[in-house]
């Protein structure tokens, strides 16, 4: 087993007919030739991008997370970001995945795909860091840093914990970079000192993202954001998405869909009036009428409905939030396309289009 770690590196051959590109663009359009008989995987370490395939298709992808353009399809990329292009022939098999990682050590395990010989796998480190285990080395991968795995199956025996998300792109085929070589046999007193000196800086790293984290917050807010969280709250239910005017004669942008859908995922605002109204039931309904418990219920709920929820929702919302709720007439002709999109697929553009392994 072999592997390099790099960040900067322009460009690198992994193997015949593999590349790995570093990019870092500032610019908000980025334009990719066609590259017949072979295939382009984009994984984002960190920023926003919108990829448009030849005006036919759109896609959004935020850190953490791929998109493949396909090489008989140019494509333009709007938006800043930082990550990496694998460029890979069609005949070269290929997997990749998205994971969410934790403190605790997660075992990667190779795609059945990939054959039973020869691999090269790509881990990137996007949204946050990750440890990664390599028998017994340990390496540590901030943001936007990359590693580069080459062996065989029979070697395999990988772990990842951090925080964030790392991208895991497999190929079927010999490594030809030139990498450097994990320490094999027994190990020793260095050996020791340097996986717990691993193990120190990830806890100590942990803790201070955990003291900075700040996934909610009221910065920047007005009352204008209010009345728009107010009314993303009261039309999120699917039956009034459809039938309000506020979703027809405007449209909210994927940064802004992207957050909403992580709060409707986890049914917090569910949560939270189910909660209470259980509360309101253990204290009222116990030594009163029904009907009494009826009417605390129902204020209750309009409570929730005027006040608690769209407060939920202006939380987690991007501010200012008329950046991300336009009016249909004011669109651009990209966002038009990627409005259509969602249209045609029923679908939110950031839905990820990685393969699942487990």
């Amino acid at each position: 087993m072999k592997y390099l770690v790099e960040r900067e590196k322009k460009e690198i051959a992994l193997a015949e007919g593999l590349t790995m590109t570093f990019i870092r663009k500032e610019d908000d359009e980025t334009y990719i030739d066609k590259m017949p008989g072979s295939r382009r995987i984009l994984s984002v370490a960190d920023g926003n991008v919108i990829v448009s395939h030849e005006g036919e298709s759109v896609e959004n992808a935020k850190a953490g997370n791929s998109v493949v353009i396909e090489g008989e399809k140019s494509a333009k990329i709007f938006g800043k970001f930082h990550g990496v292009c694998l460029s890979a022939k069609d005949d070269i098999i290929w997997s990749a995945e998205a994971m969410d990682i934790n403190k605790d050590r997660q075992a990667l395990k190779l795609p059945e795909d990939a054959g039973n010989g020869d691999f090269v796998q790509v881990i990137t480190a996007g949204g946050g860091y990750a440890v990664v285990t390599l028998g017994n080395d340990s390496l540590m991968l901030e943001k936007g840093e990359t590693l580069v795995v080459s062996a065989k199956d029979a070697e395999y025996d990988i772990g990842v914990m951090g925080e964030g998300r790392i991208i895991a792109s497999t190929f079927a085929c010999a490594g030809t970079f030139e990498g450097a070589a994990p320490s094999t046999g027994e190990e020793t007193d260095g050996d020791t000192e340097k996986a717990e000196a691993v193990k120190d800086k990830a806890k100590k790293l942990i803790k201070d993202r955990q003291s900075k984290r700040n996934k909610v917050s009221l910065k920047g807010a007005t009352i204008k954001d209010f009345i728009n969280a107010f009314k993303v709250s009261a039309t999120s239910n699917s039956i009034f998405r459809h039938i309000s005017s506020f979703r027809k004669n405007n449209w909210l942008d994927p940064e802004i869909t992207w957050e909403i859908d992580k709060l409707q995922r986890k049914h917090i605002n569910a949560i939270i009036w189910l909660v209470v109204l259980c509360v309101i039931m253990a204290i009222v309904g116990v030594g009163s009428k029904f009907s009494g418990f009826i009417i605390w219920a129902v204020l209750w709920t309009l409570v929730d409905f005027f006040i608690v929820a769209p407060f939920v929702y202006l939380l987690i919302m991007p501010k200012p939030t008329t950046k991300h709720i336009k009016k249909i007439t004011d669109l651009t002709d990209e966002e038009k396309k990627i409005r259509q999109k969602e249209i045609d697929s029923d679908k939110v553009p950031h839905k990820k289009r990685v393969l699942k392994r487990f």
